[in-house]
């Protein structure tokens, strides 16, 4: 059930600081990469990939099944391509002129493959079937809520935009990955960041909602059948964490915009092992 949304702003005006200012959670973990990498995603946003693109669809058909008809539609050319014949029908005349009409036709919508929007809809029913998933979404909500808001130590703008804000208190978030089981995700929680993702939304329900203690769960959905799904709940000790490196990443943000400067890595020679985890099994194998 959703509530009224009065924080909604559109993905693109959300992404434009011009329009949406302040610091996310995806910049923040670019600092944390480097200052010089967090730059040059300021200033040469990627372009979005294909799975990007699928992923917003899952988010959507899943989080706002209701408005995922309307703004998204499969692009089913086979027939034509069977028609043109050939090797390459997609690099003829004939199928760009059909493709050029299909797009007038379609304008303003978000285009899908077919094995995409049957992908998309495969996983939505799975998740929005799934008895821990399906309570947790059905409960009052906003989504994709925009929060902003000011860092009182630093002055630093921020702001977030989190998948799902349950009104009594929790954050949930979706994410597609190739495998849910727990060691898995872990590590994925780890190699893309997502407790520092997850620090940054709650420190926003911190300070612009007034909710404290509030729980950060991940839906995990694999985007291979059967697309096995597992909900987990953020831990103490990641939340912990993530709060050292969004404070980090923050206080080195405004260092950086005050000198302007942007460095990279340290350009001295610095000694390098296998990491911890690789000493345990080697020891463990002794």
């Amino acid at each position: 059930m959703q509530a009224a949304n009065d924080n909604y702003i559109s993905n693109g005006d959300y992404h434009d600081p011009s329009k949406t200012p302040g610091i996310s959670a995806s910049g923040l973990i670019r600092i944390a990469r480097s200052p010089a990498h967090f730059k040059e995603y300021l200033e040469h946003p990627p372009e979005p990939t294909a799975a990007m693109a699928r992923g917003s669809a899952i988010h959507t058909a899943i989080l706002e099944p209701e408005k995922f008809g309307s703004e998204y539609t499969v692009l089913d050319d086979e027939e034509i391509c069977e028609r043109i014949g050939g090797a390459k029908p997609r690099a003829t005349k004939l199928y760009k002129e059909w493709r050029a009409q299909w797009d007038f036709e379609h304008v303003g919508k978000k285009v899908l493959t077919a094995n995409d929007y049957d992908l998309t809809l495969r996983i939505a029913e799975k998740v929005l079937n799934h008895p821990t998933a399906s309570q947790l979404l059905a409960e009052p909500s906003e989504t994709e809520g925009t929060l902003q808001w000011t860092d009182e130590k630093t002055g630093v703008q921020l702001k977030c935009r989190p998948d799902r804000r349950v009104l009594a208190g929790r954050l949930l978030d979706i994410k597609t990955t190739t495998d849910a089981r727990p060691d898995a995700f872990s590590k994925s929680i780890f190699t893309y960041a997502y407790y520092l993702q997850a620090s940054t939304y709650l420190e926003g329900v911190r300070t612009v909602c007034k909710q404290r203690n509030v729980p950060f769960t991940f839906i995990a959905v694999e985007t291979d059948a059967p697309h096995g799904i597992a909900v987990y709940e953020l831990d103490q000790t990641a939340c912990e964490l993530g709060d050292i490196e969004f404070r980090r990443c923050v206080d080195l943000y405004a260092r950086c915009a005050a000198a302007d400067e942007w460095p990279d890595y340290p350009t001295g020679i610095m000694p390098i092992s296998v990491p911890a985890w690789g000493v345990q099994r080697l020891v463990e194998g002794i």
